[in-house]
C-alpha cells in the first residue's frame, strides 16, 4: 500500500468521518457529557442518548432513514480476541436504552475499527465497498444528531483558536 492507498475507501471520506467524529467528542465534552474518572477522560455516551431520546425517529429527512436503516440492518461487528486470535463479533442489538444509544454505539464501533486497524485480521476484508457505505452512513447520522441538543452543537460549531 503506498501513501496515497486507503484500503479501498475513499479518503474524503475518511477525513468527513474522522473530523466529524473528533469534533462531536469535543462538543460532547465542552457540553459536560462526561463520566467520573481520575485515570481518564470518558464521555457519557449515554447520557447524552437519554437527552435526545426519542428525536432522531421523528426526523423526516430520508438521506437519515435510510442511514438508519443501513446501519441497522448492516451494523458492523466488533473486533475481538479469541483463544489469542483476532476474531470478530457481533454488536449488541438495540436494548432498552433506545436508538439513540445504540446508533451511537454503533458509530464508535465503526470509529474504532477504522482508526485502530480493526478491518484486517492479518488479511483486508472481503468487503471493501461496504467501509464507504458503513462511513457515508455514519456521517450523515453524525451530522443530524449533533444538532439534536441545541447545547453540543453550540460547541460542535464554535471556531477553535
Amino acid at each position: 500500500m503506498n501513501s496515497l492507498d486507503y484500503g479501498g475507501i475513499d479518503k474524503n471520506l475518511i477525513q468527513d468521518f474522522f473530523c466529524g467524529f473528533a469534533r462531536f467528542e469535543y462538543a460532547l465534552k465542552r457540553a459536560g457529557y462526561l463520566k467520573e474518572n481520575e485515570k481518564r477522560v470518558m464521555l457519557d455516551w449515554d447520557s447524552f442518548a437519554k437527552d435526545i431520546s426519542g428525536k432522531l425517529d421523528k426526523d423526516p429527512d430520508p438521506k437519515l432513514k435510510k442511514a438508519i436503516e443501513y446501519l441497522t440492518v448492516h451494523p458492523p461487528k466488533k473486533q475481538v480476541v479469541k483463544e489469542k486470535k483476532l476474531g470478530w463479533q457481533d454488536i449488541s442489538k438495540i436494548d432498552s436504552k433506545g436508538i439513540e444509544a445504540w446508533i451511537l454505539r454503533v458509530i464508535r464501533t465503526i470509529r474504532n475499527n477504522l482508526f485502530h486497524g480493526g478491518k484486517f485480521t492479518g488479511k483486508p476484508v472481503e468487503e471493501v465497498a461496504r467501509n464507504d457505505k458503513l462511513l457515508n452512513a455514519s456521517v450523515i447520522v453524525l451530522r443530524k444528531i449533533v444538532r439534536l441538543n441545541q447545547f453540543v452543537f453550540k460547541f460542535y460549531d464554535e471556531p477553535l483558536s
